[in-house]
Formats: structure tokens, sequence, C-alpha cells
């Protein structure tokens, strides 16, 4: 799945794919000349089950797959780059990966390894990012600007996105703007006095309401994961691939904070569903793949949808026959979106290299 997601970021960067059933040409193409990224293309297409040729002089390396060239043309084109929508279901590990690999092809890192900037012309694209990068925790800034190096009267605007290092980022006067608004406002307070929304298409930031010292209160912002175990948990391995954590997935979660976003109640269908990410997280560190995960108050399903993620299986149950039924819906589709995609084993089970 990692190479996959590598080789799928790297591809919408510095790729290109044709598709022709009408003259039955099929062809992948990764074009890449960044001396310090080459070999670990190198050793990630070796990883993949296709034969990908060298063309030195034009910097390319190529494939000609029919099934491959079908499934990437989905989101890349002739003049077409769509983001997947299947890259905001992922693990947090996943989506900084696929991250990693874009900005390997059109994004420039720090002199440290730290990403630097990601540069798209597409809207559908520069928006996703965005999204993926809030969930990530970056904190970042963007600008439009024009290709320059275009001949065209109407250049393509070019939409620059800049990670910084710092947690903190002033704004700049020029990019504060007043927009007539008629409709209802509301106080809203959150944890850090930061408040991020999404208005037609565009982020703004907004100030926290702040009380006056004449009534001040301290507010949870958080809550407790407790673990029980009947005696000391301790558990044997069953043997060496029963681990499914990845190094960094260990080291992030085995911190005393979690922060991930919140699921939406009317997108999920239940009043007071927790993000996939919270039960995915606790099966990792807790069991190995194959264990039977149980969830006594199954509710829309979230946990069982984990479980399925991880390679588990689960058992669930629930006295409200409609979450009953809202979960099985889910998990029925989520199934069927694994198969459709079949990012876990579609690629593999490739035998041809070429047509």
């Amino acid at each position: 799945m990692n190479s996959w997601l590598k080789f799928l970021g790297i591809f919408l960067t510095d790729g290109s794919v044709y598709f022709s059933t009408k003259n039955r040409q099929y062809k992948v193409s990764i074009f890449q000349k960044k001396e310090n990224f080459l070999e670990e293309i190198q050793d990630l297409l070796q990883e993949l089950p296709f034969d990908f040729k060298h063309k030195p002089s034009k910097y390319e390396y190529y494939i000609c797959n029919k099934r491959l060239a079908s499934l990437l043309s989905k989101w890349k084109g002739k003049n077409k780059l769509i983001f997947p929508e299947f890259i905001h279901d992922l693990s947090i590990s996943q989506k900084r990966i696929f991250v990693e690999w874009l900005f390997k092809g059109d994004g420039s890192f720090h002199k440290d390894g730290s990403l630097r900037y990601f540069a798209t012309i597409s809207i559908n694209f520069r928006d996703n990012l965005f999204h993926l990068l809030l969930q990530l925790g970056y904190n970042f800034s963007f600008y439009k600007q024009s290709d320059k190096s275009s001949l065209s009267k109407n250049p393509i605007p070019i939409y620059r996105i800049n990670l910084k290092k710092s947690d903190y980022y002033y704004i700049r006067k020029r990019n504060i703007t007043t927009t007539p608004y008629d409709g209802k406002v509301y106080c809203v307070s959150v944890p850090n006095r930061v408040l991020f929304v999404e208005r037609n298409g565009k982020f703004t930031w907004c100030g926290n309401s702040w009380q006056s010292a004449s009534n001040p209160t301290l507010r949870d912002v958080h809550e407790y994961i407790l673990i029980f175990s009947k005696s000391v948990y301790k558990r044997n391995k069953p043997d060496k691939s029963s681990d499914s954590i990845t190094r960094d997935e260990f080291l992030t979660n085995t911190k005393s904070v979690w922060t991930f976003p919140t699921e939406s109640a009317k997108r999920i269908g239940h009043p007071a569903p927790f993000p996939i990410e919270l039960p995915y997280r606790l099966i990792q560190l807790y069991s190995f793949q194959e264990d039977i995960v149980l969830d006594p108050f199954m509710g829309s399903g979230q946990t069982a949808i984990a479980a399925l993620k991880s390679s588990r299986r689960f058992v669930g149950y629930d006295i409200n026959q409609d979450y009953v039924d809202l979960a099985n819906r889910r998990v029925k589709q989520f199934k069927d979106e694994q198969s459709r995609k079949k990012l876990d084993n579609f690629l593999p089970s490739l035998s041809e290299n070429s047509e």
C-alpha cells in the first residue's frame, strides 16, 4: 500500500498517462531529473510489479500497460488533474507518505528535509491539498502567480502553497478583505483561540471570542481514553507479520495527546460519531492482525470500519435496530469501495507487465 501511495504521489506531479482504446495505445510515464530523488524513484519502481523501462535522454521511466493506464487515467490526462478522493480516508501516516511524494515532484524541501512549498495549476488539487495539509497539522499560506515562461497572452495561473516551520504566522494586510454578509453570525469559542473557516472555497482565519476578566473559567478541551486489562497487559505475538503498525505510527500514537478532526454527525447519520482515526489507532496499538475487535456499543459502525482498515475482524452490538442497520450499511459501503478501488491488492494482482 505504501509503495502504491508513493507511486501515485510522484505520478500525479511528474507523470503522464496516454490511454486510447481506439489506437490501442497505453503508456504510463514518470519524468524526473532531480538527482537527489532519482535513486529513491528507481528503488520504488523496482518494488512495483511492473517492468518500467528507462529513457535517460528524456529523463523518463515508462511502461505500456493497459490496466495500469486505465486506472491512472481517472485522475490525470490531457488538461486534467484530479485529486484522488480516497486519500482523505487513509490513516495519518499514509497521508504523510502521499504528501511527501507529491512534494518530490512539484514541490521543494528545506535542507533539513522538511516540506517547503508546492505548486499546482489545478484548483481541485489545490483545495484538496489544503484539507490534507490541515489534517496533518501543517501551517501554510498560498498565493497565485502567472507562469512567466508561457508564451500565451493569457498564461495559466499557478497556485503556490508555502509551508511554515513556525507554529505562528502573521497575516499580510494585502490578504485581508471584507465580504458583505447578511446571514447569521454565531459567537464561537475554540480551544486555542483560533478558528479556521472555509467559505466559497476560501479559508478564513478569525480570532476567538474573548471574555472579560470578571468571570474567567477553565474549559475541558480534551477527552480521556481509558485502557483496562484483566491483569498485567502482556500478549505473545503470534508471528512477525502480525504487527501492522509502522514505526512512525507507533512513535506518534504512544504520545499522551492525540489530535485529529471531529466527525460530522450529519454526514454519518449518528448524533455522536467519533472519527475512525480514534479506534484505528487503538486497534493498531493493542491488537494483532486477524484479531477480533469487540464493540458493545456499535452505533454507526466506526469501530468496525477501523477494524477492517487494519486487517482485523470485528463483532458489534447495539440495542437500537436503526443503528444496527446504519452500521451494516456503512460496513457494506466500505467493503464495496475497497473492492472497487482495490488499493491493497489490485496492482500486485496484475500478472502482465505490458501489452
